[in-house]
């Protein structure tokens, strides 16, 4: 077994973070799991987690490591329980950027003083990286770069032009993300630079890398995988179709396009409309909406779950992801997906198999989805059926199995071979 040689620093618990680091470790790779607030279930914050209960007592628990993680985790957390607290109590989106760029940039620079040099290897992800992989370079050591979203050129391309037709959405926050734009992207293609390896989250996103002229022999591209899979639905609503948006209701999403489409049907009758996650979209978008619409700001995990197992389809066209992970949850419940190919979900969804890709910002063809879903509910349950089974396809064990194997070649020789994925 080899050495253990890399270590990944993951300021976020996304599962992708969690399973790469997992996967490592089971491969006896992994020196270091690194990241911010984070414990395992036998410390004093998993206890806390306890005694405290409601929205604190989530936080923390959400916080809990996996336990094939133990005593592999390095912990820096204090720059984000500010930021957190920042959240919290302002609820100022503008004010919690400046203390996460604050709380980023002083977790990178601990990183890199702690680890760079230390180990071949520094496994990190966008925005998070710069200074640590300038002290890996420095060392002679190499870096890999988990990229989760699409080259900034593409967004800023794609974000601007919705801003020019829609200039009255555009709130204080969009504005002071426009103006952190310069300093935000030279990190991002700094890092791109520096690394050795970039991973990207899907197929879409590795397009937009090598579309802005990231050396395509040092890209890659491995999905993230879908949760485990629900049981059958026993019955799937015939009578009344439900069209489930979920995740954050924003002009990146694609909210304006659907709220379009569903301004443009004639009969609203047998569908409803559940839009569930925080809204940017100025009042006015959402204002006297015909037919039955409810809008719900974010929601716990266990009552989203539950939101897929009662809705109809999962509709999302969004105009720019790295990969909508809200698909693959949506999927494995059982759930129709009509998406966008720009989501990074396209190898998952099959046109009029189980759901379909829809091109990005046409209101018109999204709209026809809609309809036929209403005439057509008979079909809708075999569609659920296939969107589940096509995600019990991919799992996390494929993706950490996968990725292991590009990982040992990687470390064993500094080459990666063609990644074949989801079979």
């Amino acid at each position: 077994m080899a050495a253990p040689s890399v270590v990944v620093s993951s300021p976020s618990l996304r599962a992708r973070g969690l399973e790469v680091a997992r996967g490592l470790r089971e491969a006896g790779l992994l020196r270091e799991f690194v990241t911010t607030l984070g414990w395992n279930r036998d410390s004093r914050g998993y206890r806390l987690a306890r005694a405290f209960g409601g929205g604190v007592g989530r936080e923390l628990e959400r916080r809990c490591l996996p336990s094939a993680l133990d005593g592999c985790v390095h912990a820096y957390g204090w720059r984000e329980a500010v930021r957190v607290a920042t959240h919290r109590l302002t609820r100022n989106e503008v004010w919690t950027d400046r203390v996460w760029w604050w709380a980023e940039r002083g977790y990178d620079r601990h990183v890199a003083r702690r680890w760079a040099g230390r180990v071949p290897c520094i496994y990190g992800f966008e925005l998070s990286s710069l200074e640590t992989f300038r002290a890996q370079k420095r060392a002679g050591g190499r870096c890999v770069l988990a990229q989760p979203i699409a080259h900034y050129r593409t967004l800023e391309e794609i974000l601007r032009e919705e801003r020019r037709k829609f200039p009255e959405a555009a709130t204080e926050y969009d504005r002071h993300l426009e103006a952190s734009l310069g300093r935000v992207n030279s990190i991002k293609e700094e890092e791109l630079a520096l690394a050795d390896l970039v991973v990207a989250q899907s197929d879409y996103v590795a397009e937009t890398l090598r579309a802005a002229g990231v050396a395509a022999e040092k890209i890659v591209s491995l999905p993230s995988a879908a949760p485990p899979v629900q049981p059958p639905r026993p019955e799937f609503p015939r009578d009344q179709i439900t069209l489930l948006s979920a995740g954050s209701q924003s002009l990146r999403k694609g909210t304006h396009y659907l709220l379009q489409a569903w301004r443009s049907l004639k009969n609203h009758g047998g569908l409803k409309l559940w839009m569930v996650g925080n809204n940017t979209l100025p009042a006015a978008f959402t204002r006297d909406l015909p037919g039955e619409v409810w809008v719900s700001p974010a929601v716990p995990k266990p009552r989203l779950l539950e939101l897929y197992r009662t809705a109809s389809v999962l509709v999302l066209p969004t105009l720019a992801e790295g990969f909508a992970y809200v698909v693959l949850e949506a999927m494995a419940a059982g759930l129709p997906i009509i998406t966008t190919r720009n989501s990074g979900c396209g190898s998952f969804v099959q046109d009029g198999v189980n759901g379909w890709l829809v091109p990005a910002g046409d209101a018109p063809a999204l709209a026809e989805r809609l309809r036929w879903c209403a005439a057509n509910t008979d079909r809708l349950p075999a569609m659920g059926e296939a969107s589940r089974q096509r995600a019990a396809r991919w799992t996390w064990d494929d993706f950490v199995a996968e990725h292991n194997r590009l990982m040992r070649e990687f470390v064993e020789s500094g080459q990666i071979a063609a990644v074949e994925h989801h079979a």
